[in-house]
């Protein structure tokens, strides 16, 4: 049972509500003329209630008020609602204003229309926003295989929806700004320094998505004049900024809720074609490293055939050099063969690039201090870049330990002391530093794996002529090189790049023309104690006793190293080949064998599994100019005794003498 209190609640609720609420409502009469308004309506058109009460309410429109008048003679006539989704009015600042209306009759006992009840919503802003969005998804359809012809129209499209004078999107980039995408700007505009440089750091600093600022737009005619900007971050995935997409007016503005929705799907798609830009260099980047890679595996196995044959020539001759001298009997004849054995060195050197740029080197690592390492190398290198050039070491007190091959170390400090010289033609200073190295400044390797555990560094640098953008990324290709014709093979920096490679660490280059080079390497830091280097041995100590089995298929290396053991005081049964060896093998005593790796049919390691079947223990010493086929990899086992050629005859005695020694042999 209703009481009269709930009736008045009744009466009075709607009442309230329609005055309350933030849409225009109205009500008229059959005339059209006004007889209720809320407060909404009175907001919108900046009146009062005495001053449109009982006069003919039609909203100004750029229409004319007859498609109102319209629309209400037709709710009247029907007696049913009536819906326009979207009806343009004039504002009383004068711009244009949607609303979507919903006209409703009132009927009387009878059934007929006696009043209409008008509410409409203001949905400018909902509009403007679909309207920006279809263009928005058209230019996204649109957009080419370019990311930054993409980024330049969405940059345009940024100042048309926004309705700016002009309009920039300025990449961040290494704590540089540049202009990538303009639109509308004036010809004396500078995006980066004038205009926004100063506003797009602050916004990348700041992570603001959408601040207003107050900047100069330039300086047109009539000097510069104030205007607001109105920006937004393109923002990476991993939160930092790409760039800063701005929209410039010339003079005040005020951003409704469409600026920032416009603004950041404007941002994000100019990030993602930022995204796309740096896959595309990535992919790029990444095929010209597969490339060079092919080029370098298909040089490298080039080298390592062509290293096999030379390194047998040459330790034929190594071998009879070394016994001219020793056996010269005047001081003339030894200096000759020594100059012979120098020859022999620098040919060997040579081999070894060729090796060393291919990965194909075989190193003897050991733990040593770099820092040793240079200072030996000192002397070497102040001959070498003459006195033109002024060498500065620069190394801690406490050793520097890393596990690599000496020689090959050299090797590199020789070929970078060399370029430089060569880039310092009036004379400078070449500074060499080794220093222990923060994990953190040491770049990621080839597969791009970050560094781990502690490392070495050593630098080499030069304030010579330096190298240019366009050349740099091609200095450690096999070949490579900018020098005269007869004056550089291409090999230094590929041996350089193939050394440190293979001993597991990092390598960069810095260089601009006529600011010096710097290269950085990374070598791992070696935790195994630091053993004094061995004693040098005579020729006396070399001499010793045993029963050697010889297997080469070179006959010049193989009658060399046959003379030079038993000179040595060897016996020495000399083969060709694995069946000839097993074929002498039988029914004699052997102390130890000596194989060339790879030969014709079976290959040094097949020939001793088959001996050490029959002589349990056997000791075995490889020989080999090439360490890249199969059969080396599968005989180079961990303590494995090998000697790589081109080597001495008083080498191979030494390495005899330390494997019978191991045996207890006398």
């Amino acid at each position: 049972m209703k009481t009269v209190a709930d009736s008045r609640l009744e009466e009075r609720l709607p009442a309230q509500i329609l005055a309350s609420s933030r849409d225009i409502v109205l009500v008229k009469d059959r005339r059209s003329r006004l007889v209720w308004a809320n407060q909404g309506y009175l907001d919108f058109w900046g009146l009062s209630l005495d001053q449109i009460r009982g006069r003919r309410a039609a909203p100004p429109s750029p229409n004319g008020p007859e498609p109102f008048l319209a629309d209400d003679a037709t709710v009247f006539r029907t007696g049913r609602a009536l819906v326009r989704e979207e009806e343009a009015v004039t504002a009383p600042d004068g711009r244009t204003r949607w609303l979507r209306t919903v006209k409703t009759p009132l009927l009387n006992e009878q059934g007929q229309a006696t009043l209409l009840v008008v509410v409409a919503r203001d949905v400018t802003e909902k509009r403007a926003y679909r309207i920006a969005l279809d263009r928005i998804n058209e230019c996204l359809l649109a957009s080419g295989p370019d990311p930054l012809e993409n980024i330049s129209r969405l940059t345009g499209l940024c100042g048309e929806l926004l309705g700016a004078d002009c309009a920039v999107y300025n990449r961040l980039e290494k704590g540089i700004l540049s202009a990538v995408g303009q639109w509308n700007v004036p010809e004396d505009f500078n995006p980066v320094r004038e205009a926004d440089g100063s506003l797009c750091g602050d916004v990348a600093a700041r992570g603001a998505d959408e601040p207003l600022f107050a900047c100069l737009l330039g300086k047109p005619r009539g000097g510069p004049r104030a205007c607001t900007t109105y920006a937004g971050r393109a923002v990476r995935r991993d939160g930092r900024t790409h760039g800063v997409l701005s929209a410039l007016f010339d003079g005040d503005v005020q951003p409704g809720p469409v600026f920032a929705k416009v603004m950041g799907i404007l941002a994000a798609a100019i990030a993602a074609e930022e995204e796309r830009l740096g896959a595309g260099k990535a992919h790029a980047r990444l095929t010209d490293e597969l490339r060079q890679a092919h080029k370098m595996e298909a040089v490298g196995r080039l080298a390592g055939g062509i290293a096999h044959d030379f390194n047998n020539t040459l330790t034929t001759i190594k071998g009879y050099a070394e016994m001219l001298r020793a056996g010269a009997g005047t001081a003339e004849a030894r200096t000759d063969a020594a100059e012979v054995l120098k020859a022999v060195d620098f040919a060997a050197s040579l081999t070894r690039q060729l090796l060393a740029f291919g990965r194909r080197q075989m190193l003897v690592p050991r733990p040593l201090d770099l820092a040793e390492v240079v200072r030996g190398a000192a002397r070497m290198l102040t001959r070498l870049i003459g006195e033109d050039v002024r060498l500065v070491v620069e190394l801690p007190d406490s050793p520097l330990p890393v596990y690599a091959d000496p020689s090959q170390l050299e090797q590199v400090l020789v070929n970078l002391a060399l370029n430089a010289r060569d880039a310092m033609p009036d004379g400078g200073a070449l500074t060499v530093r080794a220093r222990e190295a923060a994990e953190s400044e040491v770049p990621p390797d080839e597969d791009g794996a970050p560094a781990s555990g502690r490392y070495i560094a050593l630098s080499v640098a030069d304030d010579g002529v330096g190298i240019s953008p366009e050349i740099l990324p091609h200095i450690f290709e096999p070949f490579f090189t900018t020098k005269e014709k007869g004056k550089g093979t291409g090999l230094g920096l590929a041996t350089v790049y193939g050394v440190v490679a293979q001993s597991g660490g990092r390598l960069s280059c810095e260089s601009a023309p006529e600011r010096g080079t710097t290269f950085r390497i990374w070598l791992p830091r070696c935790e195994a104690a630091l053993r004094p280097a061995a004693a040098a041995e005579t020729v006396s100590d070399l001499r010793g006793r045993g029963r050697v089995l010889l297997v080469e298929d070179d006959a010049a290396i193989r009658q060399m190293l046959a003379r030079a053991l038993k000179t040595a005081g060897y016996e020495v049964a000399a083969a060709a080949n694995a069946d000839e060896a097993l074929s002498l093998e039988a029914g004699r005593e052997i102390d130890v064998l000596v194989t060339d790796v790879v030969m014709p049919g079976r290959n040094g390691r097949q020939l001793a599994m088959a001996l050490e079947k029959r002589r349990p223990g056997l000791k075995v010493l490889y020989m080999s100019g090439y360490t890249d086929d199969a059969a080396f990899r599968s005989a180079l086992r961990p303590g494995t005794a090998f000697l790589q050629k081109p080597f001495n005859p008083s080498d191979l005695c030494r390495k005899l003498k330390e494997l019978l020694a191991a045996a207890g042999a006398p």
